[in-house]
């Protein structure tokens, strides 16, 4: 801001800087002991104003300075309902990057926990007993013709139904369970922070069971990985990014693409046997949930 001019009347100085508010010319007027200093807020209107200034100066009594005090007044209501707006939906960009910790993220880091239990007592997959056998959707029976497994799924049949969930603790290679446990603690760890434990708890059920059974026959019962439960995560994350703002979970566009591209990339073939099915699943699963969740808040709005 740069100061114009000091007018020993403080009706006078109202007065200009309300004509200069109508030239889009914001001024300030602030009591000082010698009178009422005019300050000019933008740098590039300064010498606009000096000009106003002096013409105001000549004529101080011209009609046209009493008409601009009521358009002032108008355009000072308009900003007032613009700032209020403005505030309304201001959303803290600091809250959207809040790093998940053991405090507001207990949840997350306990299925990480149990992950890195199961991969370190089953050698990241190299050992079937006595931990993966319990684990899989089904047993894995050793035969004269190699390992097999009854696609009909005779122990979830008999009341073993956890089997439904506990293939997502299973990863099979170091590269797997790193990427699988980078990508629940960043999205696990904010839906958890922002939306809670049992919303998070029910997020990774739901998709966990979908994308397993998708998986389970689409191809085989012999699978492991959080991949399913992540992209569902993710699937949420991004539909309530998208039509929930309110949510406070915010998925930026880098992120889809790199979740979608990996998603192609898998179904290639190159990347190796990858669990395509629950990745799709768990996805479509997520955004309904998502999407569906969203709108019902909407509407409840209404």
């Amino acid at each position: 801001m740069r100061a114009i001019a000091t007018l020993a009347n403080e009706q006078d100085a109202r007065r200009l800087s309300n004509y200069l508010l109508t030239l889009e010319i914001a001024s300030q007027v602030d009591p000082m002991s010698d009178g009422f200093c005019i300050w000019i807020r933008d740098e590039d209107k300064v010498e606009r104003a000096k000009q106003e200034l002096a013409a105001f100066l000549q004529n101080p009594a011209d009609p046209k300075y009493q008409l601009a005090e009521q358009t002032a007044a108008l355009l000072r209501q308009h900003a007032a309902v613009a700032n209020r707006q403005y505030q309304k939906n201001l959303r803290d960009i600091r809250a959207r990057w809040r790093r998940p910790t053991p405090q507001n993220c207990p949840l997350t880091l306990a299925l990480i926990a149990i992950s890195i239990f199961v991969g370190a007592m089953s050698r990241l997959g190299n050992e079937k007993e006595p931990l993966l056998n319990h684990l899989f959707m089904t047993r894995l029976i050793s035969t004269e013709h190699g390992e097999m497994a009854d696609t009909s799924l005779p122990e979830i049949r008999k009341g073993q139904v956890w089997r439904l969930i506990t293939p997502i603790f299973i990863h099979l290679g170091p590269m797997h369970i790193l990427f699988n446990l980078w990508c629940l603690y960043n999205l696990g760890g904010v839906i958890e922070m922002q939306r809670g434990t049992w919303r998070l708890a029910l997020m990774v059920l739901v998709t966990a069971l979908v994308s397993n059974l998708v998986q389970c026959f689409w191809t085989h019962p012999i699978f492991g990985g959080m991949s399913g439960v992540i992209y569902g995560l993710f699937g949420y994350a991004w539909m309530k990014s998208r039509y929930d703002s309110s949510a406070g979970v915010y998925v930026s566009p880098d992120t889809v693409v790199l979740m979608i591209g990996w998603l192609f990339l898998c179904m290639t073939g190159f990347i190796g046997h990858i669990a395509n099915a629950a990745h799709v699943a768990g996805l479509v699963c997520g955004i309904v949930i998502g999407f569906a969740s969203a709108k019902w808040k909407r509407l409840g709005r209404r």
